[in-house]
């Protein structure tokens, strides 16, 4: 369990790193911290509905700091980082 917590911890905001600078490479709409903000609602949500209530039908897994609430601070981390340095960097050759 402890190497699915690690792999869930390091790869959710990798993922999210992709997912960020593809829609500020393309999209980019709102400013960075906002999109990180957004990408974290709805893991929340999605943690909460249906994994929590309807898989594990307990709120146990938010007493986990690693599988939880670490992954979260990832993700918020990650996507405000990598949406910061698109469009810090790429602002020239944004698509429009």
């Amino acid at each position: 369990m402890d190497t699915t917590l690690i792999i869930h911890a390091l790869g959710a905001p990798v993922g999210f790193a992709v997912v960020s600078w593809i829609y500020h490479r393309y999209l980019g709409s709102t400013r960075p911290m906002h999109t990180a903000f957004i990408f974290l609602a709805a893991v929340v949500a999605l943690d909460i509905f249906p994994v929590a209530i309807v898989f594990e039908r307990s709120f146990d897994m938010f007493r986990s700091f690693m599988g939880t609430w670490l992954p979260w601070i990832l993700i918020v981390a990650s996507a405000w980082i990598t949406g910061a340095l698109t469009t810090t960097l790429g602002d020239s050759s944004r698509c429009t």
